[in-house]
């Protein structure tokens, strides 16, 4: 299988990274800045056939745009958006920015959505596509019981519900 992984260079989007490539899948693993991902690059070594790291910031349009025509697959198996940022839990509501909430949105939310359309031809013409997108129990309006993470967790909120949207929009992706 093909698959990508955005934000590949630590936590979640490595642990799959690790495990994917040890299944034999081909993998693009994503990261925004590449020298800051070393344990990736000791992965890439001996894993050179089945890993390719990329740089990828998907806050930015032009990045996506470079990243989409240097792709060197016909189709995508799964694309995994697992990239994300989670602000500072000790701030207080007061002390929260607009600047702060942008950000969140643009990482979380509204990165994902751009690089799915920008990807979504290859997810197309796969046989079994899937598309995922690592959300959190923080993004659930019912599990908020203890408040605080206003950006992620409305970043969050938002991207469950694109997800779901999408989905039914388009049920022949899994």
């Amino acid at each position: 299988m093909k698959i990508c992984i955005t934000g590949a260079n630590r936590g979640i989007g490595l642990g799959l990274t690790k495990l994917l490539i040890s299944k034999k899948h081909q993998v693009i693993a994503t990261t925004r800045n590449k020298s800051n991902s070393n344990e990736l690059i000791k992965l890439q070594k001996n894993n050179q056939k089945n890993l390719l790291i990329s740089e990828l910031d998907i806050t930015s349009e032009t990045n996506i745009n470079f990243f989409k025509e240097s792709f060197q697959w016909d189709n995508l198996d799964i694309l995994i958006n697992n990239a994300g940022i989670l602000e500072n839990g000790t701030l207080s509501f007061e002390e929260l920015t607009i600047e702060t909430i942008k950000n969140a949105f643009e990482v979380n939310t509204v990165g994902p959505m751009k690089l799915t359309k920008s990807l979504f031809p290859y997810l197309k013409k796969s046989k079994n596509p899937k598309n995922i997108y690592i959300t959190s129990k923080m993004g659930s309006l019912k599990e908020n019981t203890v408040g605080k993470y206003y950006s992620y967790r409305m970043s969050k909120v938002a991207l469950n519900m694109f997800c779901r949207t999408l989905a039914i929009d388009f049920p022949s992706i899994i």
